[in-house]
């Protein structure tokens, strides 16, 4: 029974860390990081659009935004840094 709690608990937690790689290893270019849009504009395109924006940084070749969209839905937005594309949602 022991052992069965620990398993569950290490599955849970390479899991976990998975999960946050996927986030880090996120591809939404191929394009060079000198092609970018600045992330200061595409944080203001995105506010302009309605998007209210709690946290914006680089997650492997996105923009990852946390944040709520003109339909007030709270979640995780991964944009293109170079077309500002929507390209996934994690809610």
């Amino acid at each position: 029974m022991m052992f069965r709690k620990m398993i569950s608990a290490v599955t849970l937690t390479v899991l976990a860390v998975g999960v946050t790689h996927a986030h880090e290893n996120a591809n939404c270019t191929t394009e060079p990081k000198e092609k970018w849009q600045p992330m200061k504009q595409v944080k203001a395109d995105l506010i302009k659009q309605g998007y209210q924006i709690r946290k914006i940084k680089v997650a492997g070749t996105c923009y990852e935004v946390y944040g709520r969209n003109a339909k007030n839905e709270k979640a995780e937005y991964f944009f293109n840094p170079v077309t500002a594309q929507l390209v996934s949602v994690e809610q």
